[in-house]
């Protein structure tokens, strides 16, 4: 089955096991159960909370402040969907790297390690699936979706 369209930070840990609950509208109404990103297989769940961190719903997020909120990109942030990556090669791990480290190199816009906030490590990877799915759109299958 061909993947939807659709693809962070807080100052506290983020509780992301609770961040669909508040029944606001995101970037989709549904998710795969699972997608094979490599490597590792990302739950439909971890993907969810991704889009809530992404989207500021819960944590105060601020992901959507430079990368916009269809992550297309902007003045302060690039565009995560068009395939174009800068220093990683797209994986869900680069993705997830980047995400922890930041980027911070002349001729680059600066992204500062976690968003610039203390996000949580499950909060980074829950961001990460959320990118990674978005930015993959149609390459790869969801896993046990029916």
């Amino acid at each position: 089955m061909a993947l939807l369209s659709v693809a962070g930070c807080s100052r506290a840990e983020v509780d992301v096991e609770g961040a669909h609950a508040s029944g606001v509208r995101y970037l989709q109404d549904s998710y795969p159960d699972r997608v094979d990103a490599g490597t590792v297989v990302l739950e439909g769940g971890r993907i969810a909370r991704g889009d809530s961190l992404y989207q500021g719903v819960v944590g105060r997020a601020n992901c959507i402040m430079c990368h916009g909120p269809a992550l297309r990109g902007g003045d302060d942030g690039t565009n995560l969907r068009d395939g174009d990556w800068h220093e990683i090669d797209g994986s869900y791990q680069s993705i997830r790297s980047i995400i922890i480290t930041g980027l911070d190199k002349p001729d680059h816009i600066v992204m500062p390690p976690r968003g610039g906030t203390p996000l949580s490590d499950a909060g980074v990877d829950a961001i990460a699936a959320f990118v990674y799915w978005i930015a993959h759109q149609g390459e790869r299958p969801a896993v046990g979706s029916q």
